[in-house]
């Protein structure tokens, strides 16, 4: 579920700041990023987290209730910008553009990190001590 919900979180930011973005309030630190991208990354999350409101729940998959994926989306996607926007920001003190030859011109391995590293305890201590079905 984290890497879903993080990785639904970049994606809704991705699509969302392309197809809407014009206002970009970060132009220092991550020129691209867009306040309308910050809403596709909230957005996106919440309607995939809904999968698991509607499935039945297995070993593999767990069953949510409505406002435990409202507060995994909100909770997650606010530290996915987070994690994004630090690392980002890390990167041009640093005066480099990507953070290592893996993933070039993607920005580097900690562009597809930054937000998992943000994300992944607080998946874990929601759903372990704090969710509907715990």
């Amino acid at each position: 579920m984290w890497i879903f919900t993080t990785f639904q979180s970049d994606n809704g930011a991705l699509l969302f700041g392309r197809l809407f973005g014009t206002y970009r309030p970060f132009p220092h630190i991550s020129p691209a990023k867009s306040i309308q991208g910050v809403f596709g990354g909230y957005i996106l999350p919440y309607l995939s987290l809904l999968i698991f409101v509607y499935i039945p729940s297995s070993y593999f998959t767990p069953h949510l209730e409505h406002m435990d994926a409202l507060i995994i989306s909100v909770v997650s996607a606010t530290l996915a910008i987070g994690g994004d926007l630090t690392e980002s920001f890390l990167k041009r003190v640093a005066g480099v553009k990507d953070s290592g030859l893996l993933f070039p011109g993607h920005g580097g391995i900690l562009d597809r990190l930054d937000s998992l590293v943000w994300v992944t305890p607080f998946i874990f201590y929601y759903t372990t001590y704090f969710s509907s079905h715990n």
